[in-house]
Order: C-alpha cells, then sequence, then structure tokens
C-alpha cells in the first residue's frame, strides 16, 4: 500500500511495541505527509495521550526527536509548552479538565516548529479534545499513544492505527517480527459473529458487568462487579446453553486463568483488542481452547520500521520490510527516516 493511504482513516493513533521504536519520528512523517500532499484538502489535528516532544527520554534520558507542528495545523496542549515552543500560535479555545502540568488549549500553528505535546490523560478527556476538534472544523486527528498507553487506540475514539516498531526490541528480526505480530493481531481480533453475541457484549458495557450467555441463553450478569471475582462465581455455575463470556473491562493473566479453570473451551467478547492486557504467550495458549471476539476490531493503516537502535545496534531493513510486507500485503510498512522523497521509502 501507498503513503497516502496513511490518511485514510479520520481519527488515527500512533502507538509504539516498545518505547524507543521511533513513535515521534513516525508523528513527524505523518505531519510531513499531511503538509506535502493534504494540506489544501482537510485540517489536521494532533494531541497525545501522554507527553511527546520532549528533548530528552526521561527514563534513560537518551535525545529525543521533538513534534514539529506547520502552519494551519491544529494542537491541543498545556499554556507552558506552547509558551517554550519556538513556533506561533493562534490561542483557540481552553479545554474543560485540569491536568498535573495544567489546563489544555486548543490553539492553531500560525508559523511553524518545535511543540510539546502534553496534558492529556484519560480516555474522557480525549473523547472531549475529539469534540472540540470537530466543533473547528478538524476532520484527520493523529493522536499519539505514548508507550504502555494503547487506550488511545481504543475504537471508540479512533478508526485506525499506525503502529511504530524497531530494532530497539531485539538485535534479532524474527523477535522484532513476533512482538509486533502480537500487537497486530491483538488490535485486529476478529468481531462478533452473531446478533446474540453483540447484544450480550453491548449489555455487559452498559451494566459494567461480566455476564454470560448464549444462542439460546439470554444475557445473565453474575453478581459480582469485579472480573476475578466474578470468576470465581462462574466456576460450576454455567449451564449448558451458557458458552460465551463478555467482559466489561481489562482482561489480565488472572482473569484468563479464571476463564480456562471454569470451562475448558468457549468464547471470550470485548470491547476491542486493547481490553486484552495479558501475556502475549498465555493469550496465545488461550486461544487454542477459547474464542476471543470483539466488538470493534481496529484496522491498522500502517507499521514504521526504524532498524536501527538508540542502544547502538541496527538490524536488516529490507528483512524487516519484506517480511512485515508478506504478513500484511494491505497495510503501508515504511521507514519513517528516509523522509517523503527517499527511495524505498514505502513497500
Amino acid at each position: 500500500m501507498g503513503l497516502l493511504n496513511l490518511f485514510s482513516g479520520q481519527r488515527s493513533a500512533v502507538i509504539g511495541v516498545a518505547k524507543n521504536c521511533g513513535k515521534t519520528t513516525t508523528l513527524n512523517f505523518m505531519i510531513e505527509l499531511y503538509a506535502a500532499e493534504f494540506r489544501d484538502q482537510f485540517e489536521l489535528g494532533v494531541c497525545s495521550i501522554g507527553i511527546d516532544g520532549e528533548t530528552s527520554d526521561y527514563l534513560i534520558g537518551t535525545p529525543k526527536p521533538p513534534v514539529r507542528v506547520v502552519e494551519g495545523m491544529w494542537c491541543v496542549s498545556v499554556r507552558s509548552a506552547f509558551d517554550q515552543s519556538d513556533a506561533r500560535f493562534e490561542f483557540v479555545e481552553p479545554l474543560s479538565f485540569e491536568t498535573p502540568l495544567g489546563r489544555p488549549v486548543l490553539a492553531r500553528v500560525l508559523e511553524a516548529g518545535d511543540l510539546m505535546l502534553a496534558g492529556v490523560r484519560q480516555r474522557a478527556d480525549l473523547h472531549e479534545i475529539m469534540s472540540v476538534f470537530e466543533a473547528h472544523g478538524v476532520t484527520r486527528v493523529l493522536i499519539d499513544g505514548a508507550y504502555g498507553r494503547v487506550a488511545a487506540a481504543h475504537a471508540d475514539l479512533v478508526d485506525s492505527v499506525i503502529v511504530s516498531t524497531g530494532a530497539i526490541i531485539s538485535p534479532r528480526p524474527d523477535q522484532v517480527i513476533a512482538k509486533t505480530r502480537e500487537l497486530v493481531e491483538r488490535l485486529r481480533l476478529p468481531e462478533v459473529e452473531t446478533e446474540w453475541e453483540r447484544e450480550l457484549l453491548r449489555a455487559s458495557m452498559r451494566e459494567e458487568r461480566v455476564m454470560v450467555g448464549g444462542e439460546t441463553e439470554p444475557p445473565r450478569p453474575l453478581q459480582a462487579r469485579s472480573a476475578l471475582l466474578a470468576l470465581k462465581e462462574l466456576k460450576g455455575s454455567l449451564s449448558a446453553g451458557e458458552d460465551a463470556v463478555a467482559i466489561p473491562g481489562l482482561v489480565s493473566d488472572k482473569v484468563l486463568d479464571g476463564l480456562m479453570a471454569a470451562r475448558s473451551k468457549g468464547t471470550l467478547l470485548v470491547s476491542d483488542g486493547t481490553s486484552i492486557h495479558a501475556d502475549a504467550s498465555r493469550f496465545q495458549k488461550f486461544r487454542r481452547h477459547w474464542q476471543v471476539r470483539v466488538l470493534a476490531s481496529q484496522k491498522v493503516l500502517g507499521i514504521s520500521v526504524n532498524p536501527t537502535s538508540i542502544t547502538g545496534w541496527k538490524i536488516s531493513e529490507e528483512a524487516l520490510l519484506a517480511s512485515f510486507d508478506a504478513l500484511w500485503p494491505e497495510i503501508t510498512i515504511f521507514n519513517p527516516n528516509h523522509g517523503l522523497h527517499s527511495r524505498g521509502r514505502a513497500r
């Protein structure tokens, strides 16, 4: 797929398989692509669920590239970040919520420069930002999903994802491919197939309770609100027709263990792939016995590949690009370090 496909979604989260995969570089690549190809076609907004654009990594102190914003874009960050930026902005509207770094503000870029994106922590805050963007005619949004915050890729927030991966994961290409595949497959879990599954999952999410049901059995809520306590109640209480369990929250290793203890096989229903917070090997083992279905599968538009690690090693770019391209020919695979005008920038 070509680079222009990267903007085929309305709201896209940029998330990393690991920290220091090149996510900020990918975000800058997307902004550069917008400026070169789409500036006259639609308005672009950017925000972050963590902090992005700081000059060094707050854990290990390594230098980081700044977020480079361009004229005409819309941004949400805190006032102190705007004050420290070398770009010029028109401040349009303060948001209603406070953060430890201050109240976020919506601004439009008047002159290009570097900006730290900061201030947003909760999904509810992101929903407000999306509404404010929409009210000002912003029809494309990039959300920086800070490492470990896959909530940015939740299907009720975004309709697409761009995954950043690279050599920081391992000096072995097979390990990089395996870790990337785990995340992509989790985001693209199959959707519910029947109306009764959809009804059961929606009821569970609406009531915020674990529920069980089946094709011939109506949704039945379990008494305990905690998933772990509910699963203790589940063991020995399932009827023959209750072969599906809907969980409205996060699914951990212990939740998977509880489901396996309650029944050797069945169907687990969750809102989307970001709900799965279990160890990859345990989740893989679980799926050999249980089917897992989601209300909304996420669309992965692109995978950015950084073949060089900040720790010093480098692996074959061609090996990674070719492997990902073979796995997912429908996804744009690219190296954001090449820039828009370099050869071999995308497969």
